[in-house]
């Protein structure tokens, strides 16, 4: 998402996302539970505002998401705190931090078939890597591959402001988390 000029993109990424957990945001009403989705505009502000909540609302749940950018080996907590080293994640409890491994995008080819749908009959399968645990194929394979695939459809070569948010909202949550061990998490 983003703030300020990218107001347009931040909306569209929390409707994404506003659908792509919508079985969770449904569990929580029935425990009437409020679930907002608050997108910001990098990995750096959407720390500085999960901490801000954290600090600002004890009484609320607040959870971190974030790509990893890169494989993970460890527990989402410890990784990033390892990784951004001035992070201070120390009083924040592990359920809290979660990650997209590797990126975003890396949940788009755990299911193929929506990403078939939405760019139609030049969409070119074959581009995309097989594995099924989507979490191992590298940030830049998964870039990389989204392009090959799309380039020549006529929604045109993947973007991520432009078609992101609409692939969050049609792509398989089932189909993710059985694909990608972080998101089922």
């Amino acid at each position: 998402g983003g703030k300020g000029s990218q107001k347009v993109a931040t909306i569209k990424i929390q409707q994404g996302l506003d659908a792509f957990f919508s079985e969770l945001k449904d569990k929580a009403r029935e425990n009437a539970i409020s679930f907002k989705i608050i997108p910001s505009a990098n990995t750096q502000s959407t720390y500085d505002d999960f901490i801000r909540s954290v600090e600002n609302s004890p009484e609320s749940f607040n959870l971190l998401l974030v790509d990893s950018d890169e494989a993970v080996d460890k527990e989402a907590r410890l990784f990033l705190q390892s990784k951004y080293k001035k992070w201070k994640l120390r009083k924040v409890k592990d359920e809290q931090c979660h990650l997209m491994v590797q990126i975003m995008e890396s949940w788009f080819i755990a299911d193929i078939d929506a990403l078939k749908r939405f760019y139609g009959k030049d969409f070119k399968d074959s581009a995309i890597p097989k594995n099924k645990n989507v979490e191992t194929v590298a940030k830049d394979t998964v870039e990389k591959s989204l392009k090959t695939a799309t380039a020549k459809t006529q929604k045109a070569e993947y973007h991520k402001i432009k078609h992101g948010a609409k692939i969050l909202e049609i792509i398989n949550p089932q189909k993710v988390r059985e694909a990608a061990t972080h998101c089922d998490r």
